[in-house]
């Protein structure tokens, strides 16, 4: 009985074909991609913007030098993975805490919507503001509109405040009059116009003919005004509400 040959025996390789060689998993990848799952916490506060920032840097190395070296390190879809991750949570971390600064009322003071403060559809004959409004005289709040503007453009320490960024001195249909807040800045605090909406802070008062809470007294408005400085156009005709603001943002 003759000698067996094995089954394999000369069967040619296939041709082309090469021995897969091992390659590492870049651990720039990696900690791109831990980086980027711990991205979520950038929605808590400004310092966790640490995350995301070391989650692209890492991500954008890794892909280097996986390009240059592809035949010895692997791990793009790591890389990749992180730096999405921690471009979208530190994208929207930022955003959501940008928005909390611009909305959200300081300490001390109430947060006021013009909800509040315009007098609804069918409101009693005679009615200058709603209820809500006049629970506030007195009252330390912040609110956030529009400058009505005027003639000075810098140094400014009193202006009106609008919910519509439409509204100037000059425009027809004249804005309702609750629509319009008299911001007095008091202390060193000046403003510069801007079409952006800004936030101010500090004493309401409405002007409803009513008994008003006792309090200190309030020196002359005039004596805010700098030399040369103007009173700002009352685009409503009177004023309902002043705002003596020391809080500006």
């Amino acid at each position: 009985m003759g000698h067996q040959q094995p089954v394999n025996a000369g069967k040619p390789s296939q041709p082309g074909k090469k021995p897969r060689r091992y390659r590492a998993i870049s651990p720039l990848a990696v900690l791109s991609l831990a980086c980027g799952m711990l991205s979520a916490l950038a929605v808590l506060a400004w310092v966790w913007g640490v995350f995301p920032l070391a989650g692209i840097v890492l991500g954008w190395i890794a892909l280097r030098r996986i390009r240059r070296t592809p035949e010895e390190i692997t791990g793009a879809g790591f890389a990749k993975a992180g730096v999405i991750l921690s471009a979208v949570f530190w994208t929207a971390g930022y955003s959501y805490l940008t928005y909390l600064y611009f909305t959200q009322a300081p300490p001390g003071y109430k947060p006021v919507s013009y909800a509040m403060l315009l007098l609804p559809p069918g409101a009693p004959p005679g009615q200058l503001v709603p209820p809500s409004a006049e629970e506030l005289d007195g009252e330390r709040v912040y609110i956030r509109g529009y400058m009505v503007p005027g003639r000075q453009q810098s140094g400014i320490k009193r202006f009106f405040l609008c919910d519509d960024p439409g509204v100037c001195s000059f425009c027809a249909p004249k804005p309702k009059v609750t629509q319009l807040i008299e911001v007095k800045l008091i202390n060193d605090l000046e403003a510069e116009y801007t079409t952006y909406p800004v936030g101010v802070g500090g004493k309401f008062r409405v002007e409803t003919g009513k008994p008003k809470k006792k309090t200190e007294d309030k020196p002359d408005d005039t004596a805010r005004l700098k030399p040369g400085q103007v009173p700002p156009e009352k685009p409503g005709g009177g004023v309902l509400y002043q705002l003596e603001a020391d809080y500006l943002r």
